[in-house]
């Protein structure tokens, strides 16, 4: 897997200065670049060296299926919560509410284990 465009910054995966292929931009990306210029600190480009890309590939592939057990775990959740409800008689809004915000936490969590995307060649 070759890098289509290289970027100056560090590497993710080994942490060495190098030139390498940019993190796609995304609402983690763009949040944590935004603190930084917040807090005015200077601006660092994360990057995947060409010899990490295939481990970066498949740290982000693990964390892809973290999000996608986490949010099962979060629809069972808000199922079992309303469905119980309901099956008891008792669905009322303060079920409903915590339901959600259950369901939102379970799935948030799995940016715990955020790894960003890379742009590379196809």
């Amino acid at each position: 897997m070759g890098i289509a465009k290289k970027e100056a910054g560090v590497c993710l995966s080994c942490g060495k200065k190098t030139n390498g292929a940019p993190a796609k931009p995304d609402i983690v990306i763009h949040a944590a670049r935004k603190i930084r210029s917040l807090l005015k600190m200077r601006p660092s480009h994360t990057v995947a060296c060409a010899a990490c890309m295939q481990k970066c590939a498949e740290k982000r592939g693990k964390f892809e299926k973290k999000t996608r057990d986490y949010r099962a775990a979060a629809l069972v959740f808000f199922l079992l919560l309303v469905g119980g409800s309901v099956f008891y008689g008792n669905l009322e809004l303060p079920v409903i509410i915590a339901a959600v915000l259950g369901a939102l936490f379970i799935a948030a969590l799995s940016y715990a284990y955020y790894f960003p995307s890379f742009e590379a060649e196809k």
